[in-house]
Order: C-alpha cells, then sequence, then structure tokens
C-alpha cells in the first residue's frame, strides 16, 4: 500500500534535503519512492494568481507565499497517481489545504525559528542567483512575502502535523528519526 508523507515547514526549513536524505535512505531498504514539491504545482504564469507589492522595486511579484499559488487539484492527482511505495510530498503549504491532508499517511512539520530560515534563506538565494543574487531585493521580498506568508498560514498548519521536528537539527539525526515513524512491513 501507498504511503504520502507530507513535509512542511518554512521557507527554508530544510524540507528537500530531507526529502533527498529520506528518499535515498528509503532506496537503500529497496523500496521505491516518488518526490514531488508543491512548488511544481504553483501558478506562476496564471494572470489571477496572488501578487505581492514589493515597494523597493516599485513592481508587484508573484506571491509564492500564499497558498491561492497552489494548483491543488494537480497537486491532488500527482498524489493520487503516483505508482510508489512511498511518496514523499514537500512543501510550506502542503500542511493548509484539506485535500492534501487527506491523502497523507504521515504528516511532518519542520520547526526553524525565524533568523535561522531568514538567514539560510539569503543565503541560498545568494548562491542560487534568485532575484538576481542581490540582497536587497532578496531581503525586500522576504520581508513583504515570506515571512508574513509564513506567520498566516504555514506556523498555524503546524497544528495537523503528526510529527513536529527541530529543522536546526543535523540533516542525518532528521531522516533517521522520520525512517523510524515509517511503516516499512505495510
Amino acid at each position: 500500500m501507498k504511503q504520502v508523507v507530507l513535509i512542511a515547514g518554512g521557507s527554508a526549513s530544510g524540507k528537500s534535503t530531507l526529502v533527498e536524505g529520506l528518499a535515498l535512505r528509503l532506496r537503500e531498504a529497496d523500496f521505491s519512492v516518488e518526490t514531488l514539491s508543491l512548488d511544481t504545482y504553483f501558478r506562476r504564469t496564471d494572470p489571477t494568481a496572488p501578487q505581492v507589492w514589493i515597494p523597493e522595486e516599485n513592481v508587484h511579484k508573484f506571491d509564492c507565499n500564499h497558498p491561492e499559488t497552489a494548483d491543488v487539484a494537480a497537486a491532488c492527482e500527482a498524489l493520487d497517481t503516483a505508482r510508489a511505495d512511498f511518496v514523499l510530498f514537500e512543501g510550506h503549504f502542503v500542511l493548509v489545504h484539506p485535500p492534501l491532508r487527506e491523502r497523507a499517511t504521515l504528516s511532518v512539520y519542520l520547526e526553524v525559528r525565524d533568523d535561522v530560515r531568514a538567514v539560510r534563506r539569503i543565503l541560498r538565494d545568494m548562491k542560487t542567483g534568485r532575484s538576481g543574487g542581490s540582497l536587497e531585493v532578496i531581503a525586500a521580498y522576504y520581508l513583504a512575502s515570506a515571512h508574513p506568508g509564513h506567520l498566516k498560514y504555514v506556523a498555524p498548519s503546524r497544528v495537523y502535523a503528526d510529527l513536529v521536528l527541530d529543522g536546526t537539527l543535523p540533516a542525518q539525526t532528521l531522516i533517521d528519526s522520520l525512517f523510524a515513524r515509517l511503516k516499512l512491513n505495510s
């Protein structure tokens, strides 16, 4: 029977790192694994998708930190059609949307203090060149969208988690903790 594991948490809480490590561990144990990211189902090109005003740039931008950015129906279809022993689905809104939660056999929330996530995000975005790698642009978007969205939508979704993990722990510790919680003989 397919198991669906939802992994939520704020931006730069370690969701992708946890999914990658857990997928590897499960594959080493001879399970089939499919990994999905809610970001794949964001309505980035939809003109009706939420926008956020960035005063420092004098522009409206796609708001990745509003739950309505996600095409939940498409995400649910991906979960329903996945054909693996374990489907690991990460995203900051995976616990916000009831149709996603209903499909979960286990839901996880990575708890990380705001200041730690902010620093991680800035470093990541500068390294990857997001927002042109400009510290000012990265910080402006974080303050206008990522932080308020986290406080309003992501953090409250923690109550839906079966398991809350400290996202500041070493990745291997988190992988081991989560692996131990999975039903491996189903």
